[in-house]
């Protein structure tokens, strides 16, 4: 009858610290140091819209928008007289933050499986208007991770979102 408790007690703690911790899949990123993570938002084919982009630099510890990419920029100068590239594409530092921030968010996102996101979360249940967002996770060893979103949110998206506010003290996207 001992035997059974001895037996039953390590089984039960591992089965509370499963739920406790949660199953968070492996991912051939969790061992590869972040270096940036770009978030993007693109307008659609409204006039003149463009590509939002935010880069989080955690070589530097600093966040900072880009308001068009290379590809945008040649398109909005061609009908927009008296604007330069630099107007355009210019980074604006956002925010600043601590490698102690870093590294929280850094757990608490790989915890919720952002790692684990796929290619692309895209509806066939909309009409595609050109609109739509996207994620690219740099890493040191030069590997990157891409995610297209359109109207279909990957798994715990908006608690990743919230995690970027709160540890970061600034928005998953430029301009959301």
């Amino acid at each position: 009858m001992k035997m059974k408790k001895y037996l039953i007690m390590p089984l039960l703690l591992y089965i509370a610290l499963s739920v406790i911790v949660g199953c968070t899949p492996k991912t051939e990123y969790d061992d590869l140091e972040i270096i940036k993570i770009e978030t993007s938002w693109h307008e659609g084919f409204a006039p003149f819209s463009g590509e939002y982009v935010r880069t989080f630099d955690f070589k530097n510890g600093s966040v900072y928008d880009t308001l068009a990419t290379d590809a945008d920029i040649s398109e909005i100068l061609e009908h927009t007289p008296g604007l330069t590239a630099e107007d355009l594409n210019t980074p604006k530092l956002v925010s600043t933050f601590t490698e102690e921030q870093a590294s929280k968010l850094y757990d608490k996102i790989k915890s919720l499986g952002f790692l684990a996101w796929k290619d692309k979360y895209i509806s066939d249940d909309q009409i595609c208007d050109g609109g739509s967002e996207s994620v690219t996770v740099y890493f040191a060893d030069g590997t990157e991770k891409h995610t297209r979103i359109y109207f279909k949110d990957p798994p715990k998206y908006d608690k990743i979102r919230e995690a970027f506010e709160e540890y970061l003290g600034v928005s998953f996207y430029s301009g959301r």
